[in-house]
């Protein structure tokens, strides 16, 4: 293994956020949010999301055991803050369906995962030449930054929120 501290960390925050996003679940929260998509939209979205935990989990694989990042602290310092807002998102949606408020309360939440992810982006592109691994880098920050933080809010604001 070549960095088991990254494979610790992407362990237990990965497993939180899961939690987090079951706890939505059984909310009912996540159908509503859904449901908001249109079916290219929803079959976009899906694709993307897809993608983007292959690469998320493709990356943590090769910087665990293949290959040892340069920028490390940073790298490290990202994928902290990516998870722990990855797991704020769902306190920030369970907290607008309880109080029925807007829903761009999740705005800022979204964008500092997606700016945690551009920090994953450069420590990658530092580090390696190989094209999959920053192209799977890349997917992560353009589906946190772009379709997460800017289209998603948009998506969600189509209408209130049922609480």
């Amino acid at each position: 293994m070549k960095d088991d501290l990254i494979f610790s960390i992407f362990m237990s925050g990965g497993f939180g956020v899961l939690l987090s996003y079951m706890f939505l679940y059984f909310q009912k929260s996540l159908p509503d949010l859904y449901k908001r998509y249109t079916k290219t939209e929803w079959r976009l979205w899906f694709i993307s999301m897809v993608l983007t935990v292959v690469s998320v989990i493709g990356l943590i694989i090769w910087f665990s055991f293949y290959e040892r990042l340069n920028n490390r602290e940073l790298f490290i310092c990202s994928l902290c803050i990516f998870l722990a807002f990855a797991m704020l998102w769902s306190l920030s949606i369970f907290y607008i369906f309880k109080n029925n408020v807007s829903t761009y309360i999740q705005v800022p939440i979204l964008l500092i995962v997606g700016l945690a992810s551009i920090g994953m982006f450069i420590s990658v592109i530092s580090t390696t030449s190989n094209f999959l691994i920053i192209l799977a880098a890349f997917i992560v920050a353009f589906h946190h930054l772009v379709v997460d933080g800017i289209y998603w809010p948009h998506i969600h604001g189509r209408q209130m929120i049922n609480g």
